[in-house]
């Protein structure tokens, strides 16, 4: 009985090894997938978006007392149009003259005093070079003379802050434009550090966007070109990126994006107007069909045909047109694969259709 089956066993043997041999044959010439694919190229294909704002100036300028005094003079009103340097307003100054005089008439006191200090202090230093002169009396003598040097250095400082107050007396405009919120009168008691009025410089007009945290333009804040819609009609000019807040808010889930507007005139602080923001660009964007781009934790991505062998790329989305996903990541030329990407993945063999 052993002998029969060791007959059977040498006589499979051959096939056995034939099976085998087939098996590998098989594996190694498993032919590559096939995939379809589409050539990643600019295209004139565009996102906007509309966003309700409302127009501020781009210069606001508080104009408050800087010191303490009945108002004299008012000499603008609201609304109307100022220089840098122009006065506004004149406080009762009588106090701050007398205290200048003062201030002034100190400084002369300390330059005579310097002078007499100066004098005998220079005929000590003759007097004790024949040693006829006691060291602490000339020792006083050098002392008194420094102390009035220092008594002159702090007069000056006196007379100078006497002579800023009696300045601060008069209000200046602090910037070129239009008054605004003037509502203190002649005859008041304005105190230091009390809001007087605005002046508001339009000159440029700002436009306030705030896009929502989850909003594509987010990812291409740099590349979009603003519109300015107000009262249904596009206004002339483009505006561009001014600032960017540094963060999220979160108390509304939104990031600030401020665009600025050259103003011809037409342009009113507070207005209600519309932005409407774009991603377009001279040489248009790269688009592929919606069901190309995958996401994962750590982000949108695509399946690239590199040397017939699959390669993932990390792209960013900027929204989509119909059915179509606009992608910042890729370069043109890109072969991006558009079939089932079920059983795909990276480093796979592939072999493109057609």
């Amino acid at each position: 009985m052993k002998n029969h089956t060791l007959v059977a066993l040498v006589a499979l043997s051959p096939t056995l090894a034939l099976c085998t041999h087939a098996s590998e044959l098989d594996v190694t010439q498993v032919p590559a997938t096939q995939v379809s694919i589409a050539s990643a190229k600019y295209q004139p294909v565009f996102q906007t978006k509309t966003y309700s704002t409302a127009l501020t100036a781009s210069e606001r300028v508080q104009i408050i007392a800087l010191t303490t005094g009945a108002l004299e003079k008012k000499l603008v009103r609201n609304g109307q149009a100022v220089q840098e340097g122009d006065i506004l307003i004149e406080l009762e100054d009588i106090d701050y003259v007398v205290n200048h005089k003062e201030a002034m008439a100190n400084v002369l006191l300390a330059k005579a005093n310097l002078k007499e200090s100066k004098s005998a202090y220079e005929r000590a230093i003759k007097v004790r070079k024949h040693g006829d002169l006691a060291e602490s009396t000339f020792d006083k003598m050098e002392a008194a003379f420094e102390a009035a040097k220092a008594q002159l250095e702090l007069a000056k400082a006196y007379e100078q802050r006497a002579q800023i107050e009696l300045d601060r007396t008069k209000i200046r405009a602090s910037t070129n434009g239009k008054i605004t919120a003037l509502y203190v009168d002649e005859g008041q008691v304005l105190s230091r550090g009390e809001p007087i009025s605005y002046i508001v410089n339009d000159t440029m007009i700002d436009a306030i966007v705030e896009l929502p945290s989850n909003d594509s333009f987010i990812q291409s804040i740099d590349n979009l070109t603003a519109e300015l819609i107000v009262n249904n009609n596009s206004y002339a000019q483009n505006g561009r990126l001014f600032a960017i807040d540094g963060a999220i808010d979160p108390s509304k889930g939104t990031l600030k994006v401020r665009y600025r507007f050259d103003n011809r005139g037409d342009l009113l602080d507070g207005q209600f107007a519309k932005v409407v923001l774009s991603n377009n660009s001279k040489k248009g964007n790269i688009a592929v069909p919606q069901t190309s781009v995958l996401t994962d934790r750590s982000g949108k991505f695509v399946y690239l045909v590199v040397d017939n062998k699959i390669h993932l790329q990390r792209v960013t989305s900027l929204g989509t047109h119909g059915l179509s996903e606009i992608l910042d990541g890729l370069n043109e030329g890109d072969q991006v694969i558009t079939s089932a990407t079920m059983k795909l993945y990276p480093g796979l063999d592939v072999e493109i259709k057609g």
